[in-house]
């Protein structure tokens, strides 16, 4: 009987478990379909979706890139004169007299906040038929840094605010400070500009002091530069890369509406007397003064197209790859023989004071032997540089004499019908005269002597160095580092280096002074000792 309750018991708890789980389900099965009534009458809440942000990508430009209007190489004597900035009404009327006088045309380059602040002066300047430029919202501003869409803005921006100004959309746009890398410049374009102008030189009121210093300026002056000249108020070296060609020269940063009011003394004015000294001395080197794009028109291709060096070859022309200036064997051409019989017909050797006594010295030999390097002959004038070379006018004292005239080298060289001419020829001044500038006039002095000797082989020799105990400019690293720099060029060229400078230098890389004829003073001519070193060199190494 027990059996039998426990089996009873068991029976009702399964029922009770069955009846649980059937009533659970009807539950769910009634929430179920009450799902399914219709509820036109209540307000569904949906849930909001997720938002998966992603960042918006910088918006490409599928325009061209902008060209550039930069300084070119050339052989004629032309220039383009370029403004950037604002200082006060009355400098920018003075500067605009100024190009009156000389009936000569002006860019002006002005940001959009001088065109917001000084309308009347923008439209002042178009009035008077000048030109005017965009140079971006704030003028001095690295652009290359800026985004794409900042880039279009600014000068979208500032080309709408010069249209209000004057009623007329800058062309031509400049920044001086920025890189022109290829976003840049396709931002110009999508703006609506058509080009840029690079300036090569920047100059600004405090430059110069006296004429005499314009005029040393434009003795070192590339044909072919653009020069920017700045209006506002000076700030110091701005322009590190054009201080070793003038030793105060400065950009000044554009004024703006921050800036608060501007005070011009007498001081800001000296631009315009600048400009005309500028204009006076270009007039009297007979340089022709045209817009930059009128300057594109007279580019030439002066020694051909660049050859790539070798890796190695390229490190051996680096002066940071030396401790002393000198090297353990000569720079340039390898592959000579020693001089025969004929050798030296038709041959002329350019050159300054130094190939002066070198001429000296073989007239000198002539004497006791007729034959002595026979047919050489020499061109050589003692204040003679690659400057004055090229600028002097014909008849000047500076130039070498040829059949009771002194004309310049390359007409001399068709007279003396040369084969094959050999040129030594200084800077002005090395200290204060631009590395790559001396390039361009030497590329220059090539060029005009092809062009009128066209069989013509050109050898170009190493400036010689100088003693040790000399206290001057130059120095022997100066020297070296222009031997290198004039190698590297005619190795990329294709033209012969002849290094003289090698047999001449003693271990410290100074000049031998038991080869120096003036220790006491220039400390860089040679004795007859130091000539007959560097003719046995020559002799030895006939391209």
């Amino acid at each position: 009987m027990a059996i039998l309750r426990e089996r009873e018991r068991g029976n009702k708890m399964k029922t009770g478990r069955k009846q649980g789980t059937l009533i659970l389900v009807l539950l769910v099965l009634l929430l179920v379909l009450s799902g399914c009534t219709d509820h036109s009458n209540e307000v569904s809440i949906t849930p909001e979706p997720i938002v998966y942000v992603t960042p918006t990508p910088e918006p490409s430009l599928s325009e061209s890139a902008a060209g550039v209007l930069s300084g070119i190489e050339t052989s004629q004597l032309v220039v383009s004169i370029v403004f950037e900035g604002y200082a006060n009404d009355q400098i920018l009327e003075d500067v605009c007299k100024v190009l009156d006088t000389y009936d000569l045309d002006g860019l002006f380059f002005v940001d959009g906040n001088t065109a917001y602040e000084y309308p009347e002066m923008v439209s002042y300047l178009v009035s008077h038929d000048f030109e005017v430029g965009n140079s971006g919202m704030r003028g001095r501003v690295a652009n290359e840094r800026n985004s794409i869409s900042a880039n279009v803005h600014q000068f979208e921006r500032t080309q709408q605010l010069i249209y209000s100004a004057c009623g007329v959309y800058p062309k031509l746009a400049c920044f001086s400070s920025s890189e022109y890398t290829t976003a840049v410049l396709q931002a110009v374009t999508a703006s609506g500009l058509t080009g840029t102008v690079k300036p090569d030189i920047h100059i600004n009121r405090d430059s110069f002091v006296e004429k005499e210093e314009v005029e040393t300026f434009v003795e070192s002056l590339v044909r072919g530069s653009i020069i920017s000249i700045h209006l506002g108020n000076a700030t110091g070296g701005f322009e590190e890369a054009n201080s070793d060609l003038v030793g105060r020269v400065s950009l000044d940063p554009t004024p703006s509406i921050l800036d608060g009011e501007e005070k011009v003394s007498s001081v800001d004015m000296h631009i315009t007397e600048i400009l005309t000294w500028l204009i006076d001395s270009l007039k009297l080197n007979h340089y022709n003064i045209v817009t930059p794009i009128e300057l594109q028109d007279a580019k030439v291709d002066l020694v051909g197209s660049e050859i790539a060096l070798p890796t190695n070859y390229s490190v051996r022309l680096n002066v940071s790859s030396y401790s002393l200036p000198k090297t353990d064997v000569p720079l340039g051409v390898t592959v000579t023989r020693t001089a025969q019989t004929g050798d030296f017909y038709e041959t002329v050797f350019v050159g300054d004071s130094i190939m002066a006594n070198l001429m000296s010295y073989v007239n000198w030999r002539r004497e006791r032997d007729e034959l002595f390097w026979d047919g050489a002959t020499f061109l050589v004038s003692s204040k003679l540089t690659l400057e004055k070379a090229l600028i002097s006018d014909e008849g000047a004292p500076v130039l070498p004499m040829v059949e009771e005239r002194r004309i310049h080298i390359d007409d001399a060289l068709k007279i003396l019908n040369a084969r094959r001419v050999y040129i030594c020829l200084r800077p002005e001044n090395i200290k204060a005269y631009s590395e790559e500038r001396y390039l361009t006039n030497l590329k220059i002095l090539v060029y005009q002597i092809r062009q009128k000797n066209p069989n013509i082989d050109v050898v170009i020799l190493s400036i010689p160095p100088v003693i040790s105990a000399r206290n001057a400019t130059p120095s022997n690293w100066q020297v070296f580092n222009y031997n290198l720099m004039v190698c590297r060029m005619c190795a990329s060229h294709g033209i012969t280096f002849l290094d003289i400078a090698y047999p001449l230098r003693n271990d410290k890389g100074a000049l031998r002074d038991e080869y120096c004829l003036d220790p006491d003073s220039y400390g860089s001519h040679l004795n007859d000792a130091g000539c007959e070193a560097l003719l046995n060199y020559i002799n030895a190494n006939i391209p």
